[in-house]
């Protein structure tokens, strides 16, 4: 069959995910011929909350040639080195999970099963405790080093918090510059071919026609093309993460911001807190099954320490995905392809996986049924593996302090996290796939901060010499500690820079 080059791509909604799209495909198409159009509502707001992300997306800002500093100044961002996680394992316990690689290879063999041996032998450091995040983070140093200059910090990861807003204005920017058309309309219908197999166009109120090749629906959890054109379905996931609201709000900064996440496991769920330049972003996220919510409104209310900004705002949601993410001439992107909550800050990194994915599996008219079907499939494991990792640290959990942690020992789990699990249990063996977000590393940090270790060590390394392990050991975590006694404070890095 003949196939042509798309001609124009129509996007359906702002925000993060609108923006994101359009700045890469602006970059990417630029020069092809190929118009992109996007089409946004005036007066509809965003979700509006701060926003933390994962390494992978300073790479997107250096991908789409943004300069990282002036990044940073225009979105109020700081830097994130990975989450503090409090009170998960049992009330008053906490653990790291950071960015970046922990340890580096001994004798050839995983950092992992060099420490597993070392600390059965009486080795008080934990695993995180070897991560150049980590320890920068517990200090509230940061830095970014020099690649031409590795040290034994070079193995360090970070991220940005930045407000959500700021970010989708930038990006705003940097699209148009690079030819994208910016239409401020609401969309009041979605039509489709003759054949109802495709859409056509959009009718705005006006009654202006937008005629497209190719749509990209970023209309949030309304889903106006995919979910409700197209009628694509929902695959339900509440039966393993059950949180389905959540009260967001933001306070005053009283001190100067912390290089990382905060998530605060609390009776009915959890709280996060993100540090941004200007403000701190708080939320609270729980389970309308277990407490009301006046009930959580009241609670968190009592967790806030500083000066509100606003009055805080109910969110509603429910964790799943569209049964297809690419269904004809249509590819949903950001909350109108589905949801997951926000404990490992994933959901800017779908939405940049989803644009990735599409910028690699262009469409052609007509519509490829085998780049649909990989698209379906890369998207449908990246949601999958995320999933598994969010459903980790509450399955793991040892709190039966109230109705809600209690649910969750007699709670179903994924059969792949139940493989994964017996797997981990096994000899600290990580079961994933090779494009996967959270790597070995991540599923250690979080695996040993809850308490989960493996029954035995690799056999191989079992059998080494233990004090020489002790030692290099001591040797890298004094080293660690002397270099990140070296580094500014993050706010003075922040004002530096």
């Amino acid at each position: 069959m003949h196939t042509s080059a798309i001609h124009h791509y129509v996007i359906a909604g702002g925000g993060t995910a609108g923006w994101m799209t359009a700045a890469l495909l602006g970059k990417l198409l630029n020069g092809t011929g190929a118009r992109i159009t996007l089409v946004e509502s005036p007066d509809q707001p965003g979700v509006g909350v701060g926003e933390a992300t994962v390494p992978s997306f300073v790479d997107f800002i250096k991908l789409l040639g943004i300069d990282e500093q002036t990044f940073v100044k225009a979105t109020q961002a700081t830097f994130k080195l990975g989450i503090q996680f409090s009170h998960w394992q049992t009330p008053g316990h906490s653990y790291w999970h950071p960015f970046g690689h922990v340890g580096a290879r001994i004798d050839g063999k995983p950092f992992f099963q060099q420490w597993l041996h070392a600390r059965r032998s009486g080795l008080t450091q934990t695993y995180t405790d070897f991560s150049a995040s980590a320890r920068m983070a517990q200090e509230n140093k940061f830095y970014i080093p020099n690649p031409q200059q590795p040290n034994n910090l070079s193995q360090m990861g970070y991220a940005y918090h930045f407000d959500a807003q700021q970010v989708a204005v930038f990006l705003r920017d940097f699209a148009v510059s690079k030819g994208v058309v910016h239409k401020q309309a609401h969309i009041e219908h979605v039509q489709m071919c003759p054949d109802n197999s495709a859409i056509q166009r959009l009718i705005t109120r006006t009654g202006e026609h937008i005629d497209g090749d190719f749509f990209i629906d970023c209309t949030g959890t309304q889903a106006r093309l995919m979910g409700q054109a197209l009628n694509t379905g929902f695959t339900d996931w509440q039966r393993y993460l059950p949180v389905d609201r959540a009260w967001v709000v933001q306070t005053e900064n009283t001190d100067e911001p912390v290089p990382y996440t905060k998530a605060i496991a609390e009776p009915m769920g959890w709280r996060w807190q993100i540090p941004l330049q200007h403000r701190t972003g708080n939320g609270l996220v729980f389970c309308s099954q277990y407490t009301s919510p006046d009930e959580a409104k009241r609670y968190l209310q009592t967790q806030l320490t500083s000066p509100l900004l606003n009055e805080p705002r109910l969110l509603t949601f429910k964790t799943g995905h569209l049964k297809q993410f690419w269904r004809s001439n249509c590819v949903a992107i950001g909350l109108s392809a589905g949801f997951l909550e926000p404990l490992e800050s994933t959901g800017i990194y779908l939405i940049m996986r989803g644009i990735l994915n599409l910028a690699k599996l262009l469409p052609s008219s007509p519509p490829c049924k085998a780049t649909i079907h990989e698209y379906n499939q890369l998207m449908l494991a990246e949601y999958q593996h995320i999933r598994d990792f969010i459903v980790l640290h509450y399955c793991v959990s040892q709190r039966n302090d109230t109705s809600f942690w209690q649910s969750w020992q007699q709670r179903e789990i994924p059969t792949t996290l139940a493989h994964k699990l017996a797997l981990y249990r096994t000899r600290g063996v990580v079961s994933h796939g090779q494009s996967d977000l959270f790597a070995d590393h991540s599923w250690h940090a979080v695996a040993t901060g809850m308490n989960v270790l493996p029954r035995d060590v690799d056999p191989v390394v079992a059998t080494t010499n233990v004090k020489p392990l002790h030692d290099l050991l001591a040797r890298i975590d004094h080293a660690l500690a002397h270099s990140v006694g070296q580094l500014m404070p993050h706010g003075e890095y922040l004002k530096a820079w």
